[in-house]
């Protein structure tokens, strides 16, 4: 409960609603679904601000569709707490080879290694490409909170008790 105050995904749920579904949260609208459900595209907000944290030097750091790149590829690795996500490596076009190398013995997930289904097309927009159109998974992986890269890379096995994010809490201690 805590986590989902501290950071926001493009999506959260509307559990009112019958059949729940999805509100935008940092999204500008639902997302554009083409390609017979195999290619989805969102639209990030401009103007959300992560919370301040030392990283950022003193300046306001702006949420983009590149965040949501890394946040969801740390859902992906398979070397993190969690073990990756094996239903999402399946459908994210490419994702498999990434999680597959990141499997090998002394090996770490290269966040920097190009995944054809999950991808910045510009500051604003992020696409994924399925292999098939199966879409509660999707969308659950859709309201994932995005973390700022510089913040988890500086926080290291620390970053647990260092949570950034866009929502409208902090951890205090």
């Amino acid at each position: 409960q805590v986590t989902t105050a501290i950071f926001e995904g493009l999506y959260q749920y509307d559990y009112l609603a019958t059949p729940t579904r999805l509100l935008p949260s940092t999204a500008t609208a639902l997302p554009q679904i083409t390609d017979n459900g195999l290619t989805w595209t969102v639209h990030v907000k401009p103007g959300i601000f992560f919370t301040d944290d030392p990283v950022f030097g003193g300046k306001r750091r702006e949420l983009t569709a590149a965040d949501y790149v890394y946040s969801l590829k740390r859902w992906l690795d398979p070397n993190l707490h969690r073990g990756g996500e094996a239903v999402i490596t399946g459908l994210v076009v490419g994702a498999r080879a990434v999680v597959d190398a990141a499997r090998k013995p002394g090996a770490h997930f290269d966040y920097a290694a190009p995944m054809a289904g999950l991808r910045a097309l510009d500051r604003y927009t992020l696409q994924l490409k399925l292999n098939e159109a199966v879409y509660p998974p999707v969308e659950f992986f859709l309201t994932l909170g995005a973390c700022a890269q510089e913040v988890v890379e500086a926080a290291g096995r620390d970053i647990g008790g260092r949570p950034v994010g866009t929502g409208p809490y902090m951890l205090k201690d």
